[in-house]
């Protein structure tokens, strides 16, 4: 879950009819719920054995250059080996060395048919499937592998039933994949880069079926950084923030104005990582714009509106209601200006409840000031205000 704190143009809250003027300050990003149901639990053994006479064709070994591929054409006929993983469904079955480590994408490609991949390891085991990411109903797998042997198998995703189709098989080292350094960050100066995704970048790591253009920068001395993704003609951007080793730490959405991503949060020294994604995935075409991507530092004397404290029950169980206690404060130097409002959303994939406006007015918002919504997120110097519940 997340919070975030946006600060409103209360006299649009009044007049409905008055142009919006909106400053959205990203407050917290996720917690991360349930990261061991998420998390890949290994590799995933295959269901049944491949037919007698359905032995692997051999694509060759892919080396270690961006842009090598190993490529292969069939056809589903309805008479095919059976599929491991589906019933009547038909299968051709394929395995290739991969002589160094890194990214790999295997892509199955059908203008009449609907493919379904599966990336198995040498001894059978399932490692990855996929079904649409690809352009429309064709499948793509990417993913970081070890140099070794693997198997593929291309599948049919619709049974025999469907009649013949033709596929393309391709194994390839994707371009573009590892992060552009866009320098170190220091006050005044700022990092920009603009740029336009496109259905062959690479995939994101969070979300599926998306492309995702990778950056990195650095901070030297610990300080509040604002990151904004924005998309001038339309789009949709999403936003990731990770560390030096591409672990999660923030991610926002609409955090900016309209639909574009803003991420503000205090920085320890070092190196981070930027994903900049999209909310659709490579079939939105329309979402595929240019975006611009702007780093600053924000001014220490600044008010900071942030989420001081997130508290969760443990354990979470899935699918079953989850009540969050947390503490939100101005942890910056001025107050909020009088005019402005801070909501708090609480956001969760797919669905996200919000506060009621909260005017900076009669003490609120004051530098320091701290309020917090359950006991259990209280401290020493919080106080709690009706318009924050759990």
């Amino acid at each position: 879950m997340a919070i975030k704190l946006l600060r409103v143009d209360e006299s649009h809250l009044s007049s409905p009819l008055a142009t919006t003027r909106r400053a959205a300050v990203l407050l917290c990003a996720v917690a991360a719920l349930l990261a061991s149901l998420l998390t890949f639990q290994g590799a995933e053994v295959a269901l049944g054995q491949a037919d007698e006479g359905c032995e692997a064709i051999e694509l060759g070994s892919l080396g270690g250059g961006e842009g090598d591929a190993l490529t292969a054409s069939g056809r589903w006929t309805g008479e095919d080996c059976e599929s491991r993983f589906f019933t009547n469904s038909d299968a051709h079955n394929y395995s290739f060395s991969l002589l160094e480590g890194g990214q790999v994408r295997v892509e199955l490609m059908s203008e009449d048919g609907d493919s379904f991949l599966h990336l198995l390891a040498s001894d059978g085991s399932r490692l990855a499937h996929d079904d649409d990411s690809g352009q429309g109903l064709d499948a793509r797998i990417e993913r970081e592998l070890p140099a070794g042997d693997y198997l593929i198998e291309a599948a049919s995703a619709v049974g025999r039933d469907s009649g013949p189709a033709d596929f393309t098989l391709t194994v390839t080292r994707p371009t573009n994949c590892g992060p552009m350094d866009l320098g170190s960050l220091e006050a005044g100066a700022g990092l920009t880069f603009s740029g336009t995704w496109t259905g062959e970048d690479c995939g994101a790591s969070f979300r599926e079926d998306t492309p995702a253009q990778r950056f990195q920068f650095s901070i030297a001395e610990e300080g509040l950084v604002r990151i904004d993704l924005t998309a001038p003609l339309g789009g949709d951007p999403y936003l990731y923030l990770l560390d030096s080793a591409g672990a999660y730490l923030y991610s926002d959405d609409d955090g900016g104005e309209r639909r574009n991503s803003r991420i503000e949060n205090d920085l320890a020294p070092g190196t981070y990582l930027i994903e900049a994604t999209t909310y659709g995935d490579r079939d939105h075409a329309h979402e595929l714009t240019d975006f611009d991507l702007v780093i600053r530092l924000v001014d220490p004397d600044a008010f900071h509106l942030k989420a001081e404290a997130i508290v969760l029950p443990d354990p979470v169980v899935a699918g079953q209601p989850v009540v969050v206690h947390y503490r939100a404060g101005n942890t910056g130097r001025s107050d909020v200006p009088a005019g402005l409002s801070a909501i708090v959303y609480l956001v969760t994939r797919g669905e996200f409840e919000r506060t009621a406006a909260i005017p900076a007015a009669g003490g609120l918002w004051q530098a320091g000031a701290s309020y917090h919504a359950g006991e259990q997120a209280a401290n020493a110097s919080s106080t709690e205000i009706r318009d924050l519940s759990p």
